[in-house]
């Protein structure tokens, strides 16, 4: 299972204490990943998400520049318990397709997974990112045709939230393996989510001063979004407050209707993606190396791909796990330690301390495989201005 919390509407201060909390309670519906997609004013998302626990998260620069109460309308968190697809920082949630960024509690059948790939066109590491990958090239009620309901829990469920920046609205819907509940602020202009609703309640505690839960008639604050049903509200609506004879019910979505996929007309790209940890297209390099035995350094020159690639795996395969002092070309930034897809997997939110973004070809950068972490240059703080490489 993962865990699905956040926050939507005219946001405050408080409000990113009661989601760094949220997040820490949500920890326990999954261990693998923490992320954040803060909804600017203007729809865009900044997102910040690895696969750490929050504690860690909350120390990363993306993090502290993503949740900026000023400046959002929304927070969308998530916590992830890897079911398909390995556990790295692209594969955490949320994730960003076009105008769509969300995250999702579930776990898809194998046909569903390769029927919203071929529908929106994209190959995806994990079921959850061909969910909103569909969501973006052809719209919710479509996708969720193309979503089979498992017979248990383990697959074939969903429960998904996420912002669509074309209209402005954030959404929810899930199905009945998943749990999701839902609360209002006192004012009627925010509205709260999470997994399950002790979370909502445990985190309003833990925030000193924080504004009362709007109760209905009857006394009740926290609500399950019903089964199939989408909750949409635009967000430049929320803010300035739902209909206070009847929040729930204005908020209540349209049920989609389950069924059978229309024949589909798109078709995958050939192969899909694959991740070769060795690039075998390099064609020369030199490569330093510091020996931890002796302390002293080593230089061989390799003139074929072939020799570089044996040389490489010996060397990995021996006590040394340390690469330094790459000599590189425009072509072949990285000497073929890595690959270009490994790269951009591990910097796809930018250097794991302060979130600045990193080329391929910039200097100084410290890449450690095993950790699944890169650092810019600032935070590598290196004096000679070259890469590192540190590989499993």
């Amino acid at each position: 299972m993962c865990g699905l919390v956040g926050i939507a509407g005219d946001l405050s201060f408080s409000d990113e204490k009661f989601m760094k909390r949220l997040l820490i309670l949500d920890y326990f519906r999954g261990t693998d990943s923490t992320g954040l997609a803060a909804i600017r004013k203007d729809g865009e998302a900044v997102i910040s998400k690895a696969a750490v626990n929050p504690i860690d998260l909350f120390d990363m620069g993306s993090f502290e520049k993503a949740l900026n109460f000023s400046n959002s309308t929304a927070f969308i968190g998530h916590n992830r318990a890897a079911t398909l697809g390995k556990v790295n920082n692209v594969n955490a949630h949320p994730y960003q397709f076009g105008d769509i960024a969300g995250a999702h509690n579930g776990t898809l059948t194998k046909t569903s997974w390769s029927d919203l790939e071929i529908e929106s066109g994209e190959m995806t590491d994990t079921d959850s990112a061909a969910v909103f990958a569909c969501i973006n090239e052809v719209g919710i009620d479509q996708t969720i045709k193309l979503m089979e309901r498992g017979r248990t829990s383990r697959e074939g469920a969903w429960a998904l939230t996420y912002h669509n920046k074309v209209d402005g609205t954030i959404n929810f819907i899930r199905n009945d393996h998943r749990p999701l509940w839902f609360a209002f602020s006192e004012d009627l202009k925010k509205v709260y989510w999470a997994s399950e609703w002790e979370f909502l309640r445990a985190a309003k505690g833990m925030t000193k001063d924080y504004p009362e839960f709007w109760r209905d008639k009857e006394g009740y604050t926290f609500f399950p979004f019903e089964e199939d049903h989408l909750y949409q509200i635009n967000l430049d609506e929320l803010v300035l407050g739902l209909d206070p004879s009847s929040p729930v019910e204005s908020f209540k979505g349209r049920k989609l209707e389950g069924k059978e996929p229309t024949p589909l007309a798109k078709t995958p790209s050939a192969g899909g993606k694959t991740y070769p940890y060795w690039n075998t297209s390099s064609t020369s390099a030199t490569k330093t190396t510091t020996t931890p035995s002796t302390g002293g350094t080593g230089s061989s020159n390799f003139s074929d791909a072939s020799d570089l690639d044996d040389d490489i795996k010996d060397f990995i395969n021996g006590s040394n796990t340390r690469v330094s002092h790459l000599t590189r070309t425009p072509d072949n930034p990285l000497c073929g330690l890595i690959t270009q897809e490994r790269f951009d997997e591990l910097a796809c939110t930018g250097c794991s301390f302060c979130g600045t973004v990193i080329d391929i070809g910039d200097d100084g950068y410290t890449i450690d495989d095993n950790e699944d972490m890169i650092l810019c240059s600032d935070c590598s703080k290196q004096s000679d201005g070259k890469v590192k490489v540190y590989l499993k």
